[in-house]
């Protein structure tokens, strides 16, 4: 998936709406509609008039100044939009900042929104000229892909240069967006098999992270020794460390009901311990990848009464990410 700063994804749903900014959304609109009432709608006049417009009406985007005039141009064969505007004298303190690089701080900001100041012209008292043009975004496709379990998660996909578009929802697996160059536009979406996915994607999959794995180790009955069948998942754990370039691990000791929960505490220390120094010799791991906690019995498996012994609850639970 490669995302552009264009594009906003959540998981949750859409950005709450904020308090506009000293320049009306409606004023905006309608002086936006006023420049470009003869041009097709997808003209390079009404680009820039909708992108810039769009972007100055966005709460995100308020600019520290008032809005003068607001007029359309063309510089080397492109449309360009001029704004004039005045930095009004401010209550309180006076700004850190002269106008000039309070202007030029905002306009960086909108390079983040595909606007370039192709001009800039400082007046008296505040007031400034500047002549802005459009660029061109970057096609972001959006494909969502199954969990190795199966399970399907969901996104939501919505262009953060158009605050009226609503989030795209994608909830099925090889469910798809194309947003395109022009973010007013209404994205296309359809759907992928897992064969096309491959051939298109194939490259990022390969360098894709492995996911994490945890493995469960059993113990003996008030030992810190492993049983027969975890000596085999522990050279399954160690083969998963190495197949990973930056190995992260996470070990976690834990005991059954049998004893004192202070002695218990003790026990699920010493395992965690031995099982944290067997990976430091036989897996070469650096102990700052590694983490260790103990917790004794108070995280069992399966629910047991006090004395009761229960395989299932002598274990180290190892994480390898």
């Amino acid at each position: 998936m490669y995302i552009t700063p264009s594009y906003r994804l959540s998981t949750v749903g859409a950005n709450p709406l904020w308090r506009l900014g000293v320049i009306p959304a409606l004023l905006l609109g309608l002086m936006g509609m006023a420049l470009a009432a003869a041009d097709p709608p997808t003209s390079p006049r009404q680009m820039v008039i909708r992108r810039v417009t769009g972007t100055l009406a966005n709460p995100d985007y308020a600019p520290p100044f008032q809005l003068v005039t607001l007029g359309l141009e063309r510089m080397d064969n492109r449309p360009v939009v001029r704004l004039e505007g005045q930095f009004k004298a401010a209550d309180g303190p006076p700004p850190s900042q002269p106008p000039r690089q309070r202007l030029l701080a905002y306009l960086e900001r909108l390079e983040a929104q595909y606007i370039s100041a192709r001009r800039i012209r400082m007046g008296e008292h505040g007031g400034f000229s500047v002549w802005l043009s459009s660029r061109p975004i970057p096609e972001t496709m959006v494909v969502l892909m199954a969990q190795e379990d199966g399970t399907v998660g969901a996104v939501g996909v919505a262009s953060t240069l158009d605050i009226k578009q609503k989030e795209q929802l994608l909830d099925k697996p090889g469910q798809g967006v194309t947003l395109g160059s022009d973010p007013e536009a209404p994205p296309s979406d359809f759907i992928m098999s897992e064969d096309e996915i491959r051939a298109r994607f194939g490259t990022l999959l390969k360098i894709e992270p492995i996911p994490p794995r945890t493995f469960l180790l059993y113990f003996e009955s008030g030992k810190a020794v492993l049983n027969a069948e975890a000596e085999l998942e522990m050279q399954k754990l160690l083969t998963d460390i190495a197949a990973r370039s930056i190995p992260e691990v996470e070990v976690v000791g834990h005991t059954d009901r049998v004893g004192s929960a202070k002695s218990n505490a003790r026990t699920s220390q010493r395992r965690a311990a031995r099982i944290a120094e067997r990976i430091r010799k036989e897996a070469g791991l650096d102990p700052s990848r590694m983490s260790i906690a103990a917790m004794g019995e108070s995280q069992p498996l399966l629910a047991t009464k006090d004395s009761v012994a229960e395989p299932l609850n002598r274990r180290v639970e190892v994480t390898v990410r």
